[in-house]
């Protein structure tokens, strides 16, 4: 209220994301993009919100708008990735992680990514190889750690997918997704013992 800025909206609107109220961030960052018509931030955070949203088809626009606006973020280009798969475009989506990684060699959100897209299409190796690039980048990224045992399971080894999800501190969590897998397996009751 005190300064009618773009980097202020776009704050508030972080703010309102958080609290999970979404129709108040999307309209602080529309109110950042009247105040600076290529503020690329504003534009991602509108296409992440359409994504939330259900409506990659709307978020697209917003999503090339913030590459428009900074060609060089590997953040953006994630985005776009993400907004490109959901609408079934698997090969944009990759060429769009690519870019991220291109821009960033340890997008970690990125690498993640493109081992989820690999491990869906069945590219066990490939999705292991971008698990482990965006492990290396962040240790301690726990959705590469279960795209990870993803990519084992492309490859049916599912001693190591096991092994995996219970590499580091076995919590709960962990050891539900044991449960989980072992259910998928047909192994029900050591996946009553893992729950």
């Amino acid at each position: 209220a005190m300064q009618d800025t773009a980097a202020n909206h776009r704050a508030v609107s972080a703010a309102y994301r958080d609290a999970g109220v979404l129709d108040f961030a999307f309209r602080h960052l529309q109110r950042a993009v009247a105040l600076n018509r290529c503020d690329a931030a504003a534009y991602d955070g509108m296409a992440r919100l359409w994504r939330a949203w259900g409506r990659p088809d709307i978020a697209i626009a917003d999503a090339y708008r913030a590459i428009h606006c900074n060609p060089e973020s590997a953040e953006i280009h994630n985005t776009l990735g993400t907004v490109m798969q959901l609408l079934g475009q698997t090969d944009n989506a990759r060429r769009a992680y690519e870019r991220a990684v291109a821009i960033d060699s340890r997008a970690t959100f990125a690498l993640n990514n493109l081992c989820y897209l690999e491990a869906s299409e069945g590219r066990a190796a490939e999705a292991e190889r971008f698990c482990k690039l965006a492990l290396a980048a962040t240790p301690a990224f726990e959705p590469a750690r279960n795209n990870l045992t993803l990519a084992y399971l492309a490859g049916d080894d599912v001693t190591a997918a096991e092994r995996q999800l219970l590499s580091g501190d076995p919590t709960a969590d962990r050891w539900y997704n044991v449960g989980m897998l072992r259910l998928a397996t047909g192994r029900y009751r050591e996946a009553a013992d893992a729950f």
